[in-house]
């Protein structure tokens, strides 16, 4: 993975719970890093095979594996060109060097 292919910009967000005014729990989504990443969107054949498995991935990001987000999972979700992603999948690549992200976009964010 070429420095020059990582040319997007994307946050990568985990989950913590918080209380809000009333003493009720609520989920606030902080900020792990904004990383430079290289995107990836899945062919058509990819996309469709997904779909048939039950899966509905839409996209691949691979970044940098870095201290705040090494332990990255499908718990927390990234943002990129303002929409919301729920992350399905990280894998190291490279060597261990890297992190291959899949991700879904979410439709209410």
């Amino acid at each position: 993975m070429r420095a020059g292919d990582r040319n997007r910009r994307i946050v990568l967000r985990r989950a913590a719970n918080a209380t809000d005014d009333y003493g009720g729990r609520v989920t606030v989504w902080t900020t792990l890093a904004t990383v430079w990443a290289q995107h990836l969107p899945l062919s058509d054949g990819e996309r469709l095979r997904a779909t048939q498995m039950g899966a509905s991935a839409t996209d691949r990001f691979r970044i940098l594996k870095g201290g705040a987000w090494a332990d990255l999972n499908a718990q927390d979700q990234l943002t990129f060109a303002g929409r919301t992603y729920a992350i399905d999948g990280v894998k190291p690549i490279e060597n261990g060097v890297g992190l291959e992200i899949t991700a879904t976009a979410r439709s209410d964010g």
